[in-house]
């Protein structure tokens, strides 16, 4: 009887081996798909703030946007909101927006304008950024100052990509 129950669990041990065996090889499987899905596509998300340019010197700004990222990101997709007008005297400007991967710079230059009328425009871009997982920075400069009445460009994550396995 006792050769009996050897035998059974024997067999049964087997059979648990062969299931896990065949449980992990899916799990594995499954680990790649997820990967390939995040690797592929642009999941877009709930619009965050990450912070204001005042345009109040020529500095660089740095918004460190790590917190809203996983570790893995490996780009980003940032809204730019520009408001304008009511800021005389007339010129134009430039702000330059970027992000550092592996100490290259990829860079956006978005060109407003100042006006003393009384009004306001409006403008929203989409911009898209690699980003480095050890330096999660969006870095903001512009090439005028404007301290009275000035309205400032807003910054928001809309959407993240995850990163490729090299």
């Amino acid at each position: 009887m006792l050769r009996e129950h050897q035998k059974e669990f024997s067999e049964f041990k087997k059979i648990t081996n062969e299931a896990q065996s065949k449980l992990l090889k899916e799990v594995e499987e499954l680990k790649k798909q997820v990967k390939a899905t995040k690797r592929d596509y642009w999941l877009s998300c709930d619009l965050q703030h990450i912070g204001t340019f005042t345009y109040c010197s020529k500095n660089v700004v740095t918004f460190d946007i790590s917190k809203y990222l996983e570790k893995d990101t490996s780009h980003v997709r940032i809204e730019a909101f520009l408001r304008c007008g009511h800021e005389g005297p007339a010129r134009n400007f430039k702000t330059c927006i970027w992000t550092l991967v592996e100490g290259m710079k990829f860079e956006y230059q978005k060109l407003g304008a100042r006006y003393p009328q009384n009004s306001i425009s409006f403008d929203s871009s989409d911009l898209w950024f690699p980003i480095d997982m050890n330096d999660q920075k969006i870095y903001v400069q512009c090439d005028d100052i404007q301290k009275v009445n000035c309205h400032n460009m807003e910054f928001y994550i809309s959407a993240f990509k995850f990163g490729c396995e090299k």
